[in-house]
Parts: C-alpha cells; sequence; structure tokens
C-alpha cells in the first residue's frame, strides 16, 4: 500500500462558543436529555450543523470551517490544533 499527505490547503475558520455567534450553525433540536457524549455540556448549549449528507453537532468552543463550496464543517479544538496553524496575511 502507498503513503499519501494530504496537500496543503487554506481553510478559513472561526470558534463557535454560543448561538449567534456563525451564521449557518443553528441551535440544536436536542434541547434537554443526556450531556453531550463528547465535551459533557447540555445540549442546550450546543449548535447544529445541517449539511446536503447529514447533520453535524457543534459544541462550544468547536472551530467552524467552511469550504469552497460554502459548507460548513465543525472540528474538535484538539483536531484543529493537531492539524492547522495560522496563515499570515
Amino acid at each position: 500500500m502507498k503513503k499519501f499527505q494530504t496537500k496543503p490547503a487554506v481553510i478559513q475558520a472561526e470558534r463557535w462558543y454560543e448561538h449567534g455567534d456563525i451564521d449557518g450553525v443553528k441551535t440544536h433540536p436536542i434541547i434537554h436529555g443526556n450531556p453531550c457524549r463528547r465535551c459533557k455540556l447540555s445540549m442546550k448549549k450546543h449548535g447544529w450543523i445541517q449539511k446536503l449528507e447529514r447533520a453535524e453537532s457543534v459544541c462550544p468552543g468547536d472551530w467552524i470551517m467552511r469550504d469552497k463550496q460554502g459548507e460548513l464543517y465543525a472540528c474538535s479544538p484538539d483536531n484543529f490544533a493537531e492539524n492547522y496553524e495560522p496563515v499570515e496575511e
């Protein structure tokens, strides 16, 4: 099997903390019940990104990335720090 490396790409991203921070991140439809499995906070504090193929939950502090087509993606702070670094403008 051959090895591959991801190509360097410049992305746009911003951290999401609460409702209203970023257009396109909606109120999570589950506003009660068990806490989030990933961050342990109440689902009331979470956001929701509806995508064509699936929906994605957004935890407070997640990075929201926008692709070339304008679609939003959530990324945990740990994963983001491991894979991305700021670009000098």
